[in-house]
């Protein structure tokens, strides 16, 4: 639970975090710990926090802590864990983010270098809903965005405007499984190419724009 001086609406303690006084302790602690958290040594320091409020308005340095916004957060209750489990999931995130760049840059290498084991269905005509679905359980993987994914659920759908077969995609995130609706096949052939060594789509238009997405943001 937050003490009743960090929440409080006291005037003259809110006055007090406006003071020079205070702003020249505060930087003083930022300075004593190079502007990294105390508590996790991850991040930036985000907050000044009172480890004891006996002497408010005339604190020594060793009663104030320089906490990132997520240990501030933590140490007041209001998350479950502080910067250091923050830290481990953001550098988690960001392996995985390397790990798909690098999987989605094998794939465009492996379309250049290998054309021939490639099948468009760009003009393809099926003679019946069934022959797609079939074609689709018959290779149930799909490479889009630098991940695999697995083809589940594929059915006919007749609407009233237009029939089609859909189909869901899945695939697994640190949380579990995430999915996806591809509401038309159509878009699958139009985008993707089949890749007949290995028995899998490769949404190669879905690829392109990622990659390249990619190469755009700062390193």
């Amino acid at each position: 639970m937050r003490s009743h001086w960090y929440y409080t609406t006291n005037e003259r303690y809110l006055t007090y975090l406006k003071s020079k006084e205070w702003l020249v302790r505060r930087q003083q602690v930022i300075q004593r710990c190079n502007n990294t958290c105390e508590r996790c040594g991850k991040f930036q320091v985000a907050e000044v926090h009172h480890l004891t409020y006996a002497r408010i308005f005339n604190e020594e340095l060793a009663d104030l802590q320089g906490l990132c916004e997520y240990c501030h957060a933590f140490v007041h209750g209001e998350r479950t864990d502080d910067g250091a489990a923050e830290y481990e999931r953001l550098a988690k995130r960001q392996e995985e983010l390397r790990q798909r760049v690098g999987r989605a840059r094998f794939e465009l290498q492996r379309f250049e270098e290998k054309p021939e084991v490639y099948q468009s269905f760009i003009s393809a005509r099926f003679s019946s809903h069934r022959e797609l679905i079939a074609l689709l359980r018959q290779y149930p993987r799909l490479i889009r965005g630098g991940f695999e994914c697995q083809i589940f659920d594929i059915r006919y759908a007749k609407r009233k405007h237009e029939s089609a077969v859909t189909f869901k995609v899945k695939w697994e995130t640190q949380g579990g499984f995430a999915w996806s609706v591809v509401k038309s096949a159509e878009q699958l052939l139009h985008s993707g190419v089949l890749d007949i060594e290995r028995g899998l789509w490769v949404e190669m238009e879905n690829i392109r724009l990622f990659v390249k997405g990619k190469s755009k943001e700062p390193a």
